[in-house]
């Protein structure tokens, strides 16, 4: 994980006193960057997450604490610290050096902690998907991204056929092995900016943000359904397994989430048993 740490200071006298500290903490990976100015530093905040903000003497400012004072309304996420005097010449270098591999280390130490929280409170910890909170976030957004640029996106709902004689058969960890690769081969099959999610069970849901065409929504469609029918090399042998498919689009489908889930899965579970890919007109 790269830790991110920026200096606010008018000439950079910190640099070398927070890349020594770091390398003493044993941040490997460590992003350092400098700006002259509050209002600088400002901008960078809003485009980029930081870490932790050390200020010294910005160009822009009366004093550090209107400085300090700013950069957390900024962004109330951020460690703001003062940088110490030794940065100029002044204060207790040693001292000073001590508490900031301290302060790094700690606040390293949080940032890790805090992101695997993150993680594991949005994603399905089997696959390693997103779960069905987040995807619901990720689906508001794309729905207002397509309102507002006159987009069209959409919704597949997929139900793996027969997945239950999985794990009666051979047991739960075929069953798990199997939605591994389901998860990973529909991840793989997709674009950067589409998300697909585990809702739970041998349910899958994904977002494909903005499509062409219905034609090129049902093609990926497609794609997905053949590369998921590939065999699966488990223990016990080979086996293969198919999908039922059901899709709608938004927004010119509707623009409320739960209806659009509905929606798909019931034109999913409508067709299930003839294990056809379903599509909304």
């Amino acid at each position: 994980m790269t830790f991110r740490v920026m200096l606010v200071d008018r000439a950079g006298d910190g640099l070398a006193l927070l890349a020594r500290a770091a390398g003493e903490a044993g941040l490997v990976e460590l992003r350092l960057d400098h700006v002259a100015s509050v209002h600088e530093a400002v901008g960078r905040l809003v485009e980029e997450p930081t870490d932790v903000v050390f200020v010294g003497t910005p160009t822009d400012e009366g004093n550090r604490e209107e400085a300090i004072l700013r950069l957390v309304c900024t962004a109330p996420d951020c460690s703001v610290l003062p940088l110490p005097l030794s940065a100029w010449g002044g204060g207790e270098p040693q001292r000073d050096l001590a508490l900031l591999v301290r302060t790094l280390g700690r606040l390293y130490r949080q940032r890790v902690d805090r992101r695997r929280l993150v993680h594991w409170a949005t994603h399905d910890r089997l696959t390693g998907l997103a779960n069905r909170w987040l995807f619901e976030d990720k689906l508001a957004d794309a729905i207002a991204r397509a309102r507002r640029n006159g987009t069209t996106g959409a919704l597949l709902f997929l139900d793996l056929d027969g997945f239950k004689a999985i794990n009666d058969c051979f047991g739960h960890e075929a069953g798990d092995a199997v939605l591994r690769t389901t998860a990973e081969r529909l991840r793989a099959s997709l674009r950067a900016c589409d998300t697909v999610a585990r809702f739970g069970g041998d349910e899958f849901v994904v977002l494909l943000d903005s499509v062409s065409s219905l034609l090129t929504a049902q093609a990926v469609a497609d794609k997905l359904r053949r590369r998921i029918a590939e065999p699966i090399a488990l223990p016990h042998g080979t086996i293969a397994i198919s999908c039922s498919l059901g899709m709608s689009l938004f927004p010119v489908e509707g623009e409320d989430p739960p209806l659009l889930l509905r929606q798909a899965d019931r034109l999913m579970y409508r067709h299930k048993s003839g294990r056809r890919a379903v599509f909304a007109a």
